[in-house]
């Protein structure tokens, strides 16, 4: 769904869209895309299969990467949330990958003030990993 492109014409004007235009479809399929894999990661809670959840937060993982900045951090906010949740339920020992989703979490709620929320996903952080610096997180 994310790799077709999307429709070069606009359907009630009959014009070519510009690139602009492309940018926010393709942007829109993507968060339709992060929502889907949403709804299969709460599925996969249900069957507390490792393999499928992890299989599943690399997909949220890949599919969220274009908007781990700023102004597009909160679309995928509820579904890193969900993954996290899943990862610790598992016990997961893909450290590294656990701990990248504790630090763009507290990204996006220091970014929204809610700095208790984040310290507690960066002591997670720090917890997974004490090879990471402080100073970088």
């Amino acid at each position: 769904m994310v790799k077709i492109p999307g429709k070069s014409i606009d359907p009630k004007s009959t014009m070519r869209l510009n690139l602009q235009q492309l940018k926010q479809q393709s942007i829109q399929r993507r968060i339709k895309g992060l929502t889907i894999l949403e709804k299969v990661m709460i599925t996969n809670k249900k069957l507390l299969n490792p393999d499928l959840i992890h299989e599943g937060a690399i997909l949220v993982w890949n599919m969220g990467v274009p908007f781990l900045n700023n102004a597009n951090r909160k679309h995928i906010y509820k579904s890193f949330l969900e993954v996290v949740k899943l990862l610790e339920l598992i016990k997961s020992n893909n450290y590294l990958m656990r701990v990248n989703f504790h630090l763009e979490i507290a990204k996006n709620d220091i970014a929204d003030d809610f700095l208790r929320r984040a310290e507690d996903h960066i002591k997670k952080a720090i917890l997974l990993d004490y090879s990471t610096l402080k100073s970088k997180l």
